[in-house]
Parts: structure tokens; sequence; C-alpha cells
């Protein structure tokens, strides 16, 4: 079987339709390949048949090079909006300025059952809902069989998540 260079990644010596580095799908090339070539004594209508199979293909490279690139850009995350959401702290008449920006970057939500999972800590978990590690006395205040065990939460464990700010009615 004849040994194929890949258009998209230039891996050399591809014995296969599909390149093993790029998946590159080489069928259509291996088939172009593989035809006779054009010699002068065969008539113009060869000539221009095999002119218009090597426009197809280079048309199809470039394609193939094009979708590559495009899923590329597109598979990369866009940044994250932040949702701006007035809030007032619970305790004071007027948020601290760290506590504005949790505001901002966390929407209000509703109290909510948290199941904690493998890995996790009420540290973590505070982090990741509250945007501060600070706010796990929070947790334990509204979670009565978390006192005196903050460092020792169970696995499938449930917790109950308080609203932070009261502007989430």
């Amino acid at each position: 079987m004849l040994k194929l260079n890949c258009p998209v990644c230039d891996r050399s010596g591809i014995d296969r339709d599909i390149c093993p580095n790029c998946e590159t799908n080489l069928s259509t090339l291996r088939m172009l390949a593989e035809l006779p070539l054009v010699t002068p004594q065969k008539s113009l209508g060869a000539a221009i048949k095999m002119w218009l199979l090597s426009i197809v293909f280079a048309a199809f490279t470039i394609g193939i090079s094009l979708g590559a690139a495009a899923e590329s850009i597109l598979s990369q995350q866009p940044p994250r909006s932040i949702v701006t959401a007035k809030a007032t702290n619970i305790r004071s008449s007027s948020p601290t300025p760290s506590e504005s920006n949790i505001a901002n970057a966390y929407p209000c939500t509703r109290e909510f059952f948290y199941t904690v999972r493998q890995g996790d800590s009420l540290s973590k978990i505070a982090r990741q809902f509250y945007g501060d590690i600070h706010k796990t006395q929070l947790i334990v205040q509204h979670n009565s069989q978390l006192k005196g065990r903050e460092n020792d939460i169970d696995l499938d464990e449930k917790i109950l998540m308080p609203k932070l700010y009261q502007a989430c009615d």
C-alpha cells in the first residue's frame, strides 16, 4: 500500500486512510495518488480531468484545515460573564467591598441541600458556592450536625446551603 504524508499535520509514512496523529481522512488523497499519471500521449480530456481532480483535492484539503482550525477556536471556553446583583449583607446594612464583589460574581440563590462528594471539605464547598472559604461558619450555623466536626464531613452527607444575602428573596 502507498505511504502518504498528511497535508494537515505533515506526518509522513501513513499507510492507512486516517492520519493517526490528527485524524484527517486521507482516502481521497490515497485515491488521487493511486491514479495513473497522465502522460503527454494521452488525450487532452484526461489531462483536464486530472487538473479538476487536483483542484477538488486542494479545495477539500483546505476545507479540512479550515474546519480543524475553526473547531479548535470554537472549542475554547468563552469568557465567563459576571452577573451583577444588588445585594446587602445579612449582618450589616451595607456589604463590605469583598462581599460586594462576591455578590456580583455569585448571583442570588435560594437555600438548597448539597450532597458531599469525595474530596470535599467545608472550606472547598464555601469557596465553590460563596466564593469565600471563611463562609464555612455560616454553613455550620445552619447545620447543627456539623458543630464540632468542621474538618470531618461524611461522604454523601446532605448539607443545607443557606442563602447568603437578604436581597435574594
